[in-house]
């Protein structure tokens, strides 16, 4: 492994560390009567709603997507259509899911929380690069976000309990007036007609756009803590490691093969595509579980035992790779 590839190892270590940390302030912040679980809404719509739709904007206003991105996108979601199929035959035919646990464990084991630690790892991994983390955005919207809201959602609809019909004109809709959807297309729009960035009005503008981005990385560290639930030795099973498996290892290992074919590895974009396709299961996967009645209790277990995983998964994927 050459000393550059060593490098990257550190700040991912210390960057599991930080959230965690972050995420802890949580558990004083409850006892304290600060914050009670009854907040968590609000603390998502304030990410899902506003602080990640202006980062996702500011950065993309000022980029175009290129090929490698394209392919990296495309990668991520091959990996994600073939882990998806595996999780539905494991957990129809072999564990024996009925509808709805079967819908959540297929969404856990298929879509990673790009949007929300994704971002927040790439600030910390590459400091002060601006292409990086544009390039991350770009990829984890294309590759993972757009396809969680929309496949996603349909999944969710699905196997949901007591679903008969999908109505695809409201997933559609849910889609298209998502606000993560709207300003990273918003924003890609901006950049192609090349519109300005400076001037009184518009510097003011993306300057708050700028800073409430930085709110991220503690925002959803925050949400992390309070969702965390208590996971007892009943629930390391089958679908727990199942899970974790193909979300952490598998999936990221399966989408940087991919890029490979078409892409330059070892570049940045590669480093990207693997650690994004390695990020622990989606909140959104509660979210979906509880609208169109799958099973909430595994969702919230997936998603909070996936996350803790992946203090070691990370670090270990960056250290076997770069």
């Amino acid at each position: 492994m050459s000393n550059s590839n060593i490098s990257l190892l550190s700040p991912i270590i210390q960057f599991v560390f930080i959230f965690v940390l972050m995420a802890s302030s949580a558990s004083w912040l409850k006892f304290r009567g600060v914050l009670t679980e009854a907040h968590t809404p609000v603390i998502s719509r304030i990410i899902t709603d506003f602080v990640l739709p202006a980062l996702i904007f500011y950065k993309m206003s000022s980029v175009t997507l290129t090929r490698l991105q394209i392919d990296s996108a495309i990668a991520i979601v091959g990996s994600e259509l073939i882990t998806g199929i595996a999780a539905y035959l494991i957990g129809r035919f072999v564990i024996g899911f009925q509808r709805g646990a079967l819908g959540t464990f297929i969404l856990a084991s298929t879509f990673g929380s790009t949007s929300l630690m994704g971002t927040s790892l790439i600030q910390i991994v590459f400091p002060n690069n601006a292409e990086a983390l544009a390039t991350g955005i770009a990829v984890g919207q294309v590759g993972v976000g757009m396809p969680n809201y929309a496949i996603g959602a349909l999944i969710a609809l699905w196997f949901g309990t007591q679903r008969s019909k999908v109505d695809l004109v409201q997933v559609f809709k849910a889609f298209i007036l998502n606000p993560p959807v709207v300003s990273f297309i918003a924003g890609l729009l901006w950049a192609l007609l090349s519109l300005p960035h400076t001037g009184f009005l518009l510097t003011v503008v993306f300057g708050a756009l700028e800073f409430s981005g930085i709110s991220l990385t503690f925002l959803a560290a925050l949400l992390t803590g309070l969702t965390m639930k208590k996971i007892g030795r009943k629930d390391l099973g089958l679908p727990f490691f199942t899970c974790a498996l193909l979300l952490l290892l598998v999936q990221p290992v399966i989408a940087y093969e991919l890029d490979a074919i078409t892409g330059d590895v070892g570049s940045m974009n590669s480093v990207l595509v693997l650690l994004l396709g390695a990020m622990p299961a989606s909140p959104i996967v509660i979210a979906y579980s509880v609208r169109y009645g799958c099973d909430v209790d595994l969702a919230a277990k997936l998603v909070i035992s996936t996350c803790v995983l992946s203090i070691f998964t990370l670090p270990l994927i960056a250290y076997v790779y770069f």
